[in-house]
């Protein structure tokens, strides 16, 4: 069995369906829904990275200091203004097949790697030291969530001793 298949079944949460008001005269409706509302996205996430991690179904590799990252290219869109805009721009530009490599420069491959697996995960373990690598691949990815987190982690770590190791 896949791990993409193997994530789906060990992880499938508990479906319910229930009525849905109605107004008068109108045929009574059901809803098949999710019992908890969060584990629609939790599974659909844990899916993707699976899928990912197996190079399946994966539309963009990401080029960064010789290394090659695999994903999909709707759900970096979801969380980077700067992926949104190269792939939207890629669309309107080419009239045969996407580009499917792209050379992204000025990050560390370390630190575009966490910030992949957070998009896939929704976190994932630095150091102290990463944080200001982080943010500086946070901060041109224009993912604003992760450079605000570093932003503030940055300032209530900063005292006398320490400011100017921090320039």
């Amino acid at each position: 069995m896949s791990e993409t298949v193997a994530a789906m079944s060990e992880t499938t949460p508990l479906l319910v369906i229930e009525g849905v008001e109605h107004v008068e005269n109108e045929i009574p409706a059901l809803r098949l829904k999710y019992k908890n509302s969060n584990a629609h996205g939790i599974q659909t996430l844990k899916c993707l990275d699976a899928m990912r991690k197996e190079r399946q179904l994966c539309d963009v590799i990401l080029m960064v200091e010789g290394h090659e990252l695999f994903a999909h290219r709707a759900l970096l869109s979801c969380h980077s203004n700067y992926f949104l805009e190269l792939f939207l721009h890629d669309e309107n530009e080419t009239v045969t097949k996407k580009q499917m490599y792209y050379q992204i420069d000025g990050l560390q491959y370390f630190a575009l790697k966490l910030i992949i697996q957070f998009i896939y995960r929704g976190s994932f373990l630095l150091t102290l030291e990463m944080v200001p690598k982080i943010y500086l691949a946070a901060f041109q990815l224009r993912i604003e969530t992760i450079f605000k987190a570093c932003s503030n982690y940055l300032c209530e770590q900063l005292t006398e001793h320490n400011c100017l190791s921090m320039l």
